[in-house]
């Protein structure tokens, strides 16, 4: 069965004697976003240009499996000078989107295709360990894992004017909760 996005080229390039993936990240941050492949050269595709980090970049394999679970996904970033750990650090990072796409190249590394997209989530983590240079640590959980975590949610009034100013939906609950009601009697 086909992975959704796969187009037969793609297929048929994984079934092929040489594969030469190619990895391509993006993570949205406030002030832009940062986009990266695995390959030591930029690659420009869908219109964004993503540099090559090559072996300074590292990035856990993704798990999939038959049962609906959630899944995190940890990728580093090393040799980065010590004038930016700044401007990581000063970057909010969580709840930001992190994207992570697979894509193939032919016998003359040209891409084929359009890569797949692997891994979807937010960023949950980000570490950061400084030496000589620096090494940035991220960690990204898809959507299942918000599954986990209890909405709180009321239904009152002042709980609906805070998500949506004007609502007049529960203006009277609190009448109708101190309300008596007398079942069956005229």
């Amino acid at each position: 069965m086909a992975r959704d996005g796969a187009t037969t080229e793609l297929i048929a390039a994984t079934q092929a004697g040489v594969i030469r993936p190619l990895i391509f990240v993006e993570l949205f941050f406030d002030i832009g976003t940062t986009r990266i492949c695995s390959d030591v050269k930029t690659w420009s595709w869908g219109g964004n240009d993503y540099l090559g980090v090559g072996d300074l970049g590292g990035i856990d394999s993704i798990e999939e499996g038959s049962e609906l679970q959630s899944s995190s996904i940890s990728m580093s970033l090393s040799g980065i000078p010590n004038t930016y750990v700044s401007e990581a650090l000063g970057q909010e990072y969580q709840n930001r989107l992190a994207k992570v796409y697979k894509g193939f190249l032919d016998e003359n590394y040209q891409l084929i295709a359009d890569p797949v997209l692997e891994f979807e989530g937010e960023i949950d983590e980000m570490n950061l360990e400084e030496g000589k240079t620096a090494t940035i640590m991220l960690t990204a959980t898809n959507e299942l894992s918000k599954w986990e975590t209890p909405k709180i949610r009321r239904l009152t009034n002042a709980d609906q004017q805070a998500r949506f100013p004007g609502d007049k939906g529960l203006e009277f609950v609190n009448k109708i909760a101190e309300k008596v009601i007398s079942w069956g009697q005229i």
